[in-house]
């Protein structure tokens, strides 16, 4: 807890929670997302890539083992949850886009 009283608790998923190491996957969407701004193009909502060319541009390795450790990246990512009491201007501020109560507001999938 911080000297203001804020605190933010991750809750891992079955397989644990998103690591440092998973943060790759977050700088090479936003890459992609980067790129097709400066190309002109629009950004979706909806990323599609390669998984090879994501291991490749991380220097991940592309044997099974790297596939394997890739989708278990995705999963800690997807599945990690974020639970706090952070308001900002005393309102609760979404931290995803489908929430839709104060509740749902406190804790939210990483989908």
């Amino acid at each position: 807890m911080s000297v203001n009283g804020n605190w933010l608790e991750l809750k891992p998923s079955r397989i644990g929670r998103a690591t440092v190491f998973d943060r790759d996957i977050f700088i090479y969407c936003i890459s992609q997302c980067m790129a097709a701004l400066n190309e002109g193009r629009q950004v979706l909502r909806t990323m599609r890539f390669s998984a090879h060319d994501l291991l490749k541009a991380t220097n991940r390795n592309t044997s099974r083992r790297g596939y394997k450790l890739f989708k278990d990246a995705l999963d800690r990512l997807r599945n990690t949850g974020i639970e706090t009491n952070v308001t900002t201007g005393g309102v609760d501020t979404p931290m995803h886009p489908r929430s839709k109560t104060a509740e749902e507001n406190r804790q939210v999938p990483l989908s």
